[in-house]
Order: C-alpha cells, then sequence, then structure tokens
C-alpha cells in the first residue's frame, strides 16, 4: 500500500491547481493531480508522491518547462522583456 502524499505536495498541488488549471473547482483539480502524479509514482515503483513529481504533472498539462513553474510573474516579464531585445 503506497504512503500517504508528503504535505509539500498537497500544498503544491493547491498551489499549482489554482494558478495554472482553469478547469475545475478546488478542491477537485488538486485532488485530481494528487491521484495523477499517485498513479506516475506507483507505475516507477516508488511508495510517495512528491512535490516534484506534482509539478510534473502541471507541466505537462500545460506545455511548459517545469522551471518555470515556480517563475513569479515579475521575473518573467523581465524574461521576456531580454528576449525582445
Amino acid at each position: 500500500m503506497p504512503a500517504p502524499p508528503e504535505p509539500e505536495s498537497i500544498a503544491s498541488a493547491v498551489r499549482l491547481s489554482t494558478r495554472y488549471i482553469h478547469d475545475g473547482a478546488l478542491p477537485d483539480k488538486a485532488i485530481t493531480l494528487i491521484d495523477t502524479a499517485g498513479a506516475r509514482v506507483r507505475r516507477q515503483g516508488r511508495e510517495q508522491v512528491t512535490s516534484d513529481d506534482v509539478s510534473a504533472i502541471v507541466a505537462e498539462q500545460i506545455g511548459v518547462p517545469r522551471e518555470r513553474l515556480g517563475e513569479s510573474h515579475q521575473a518573467h516579464l523581465l524574461r521576456l522583456e531580454e528576449v525582445g531585445t
């Protein structure tokens, strides 16, 4: 039987689903992320969902590199400005 998700992964699912997933409502969309990450973790032979697992699922769903999920809006705008010059 798999271990329950880490508390950080639950907080990450809530934060990321609120910011990046616009279909559905909390807590359903956060639970779906945890469930999807849990299925992947079990297929990999691991037992516990981490916040990295959750961010990987969100990144795949929205088509953005995982590193950019934690980026602040201000940092994103600065990066866009650099690309434009």
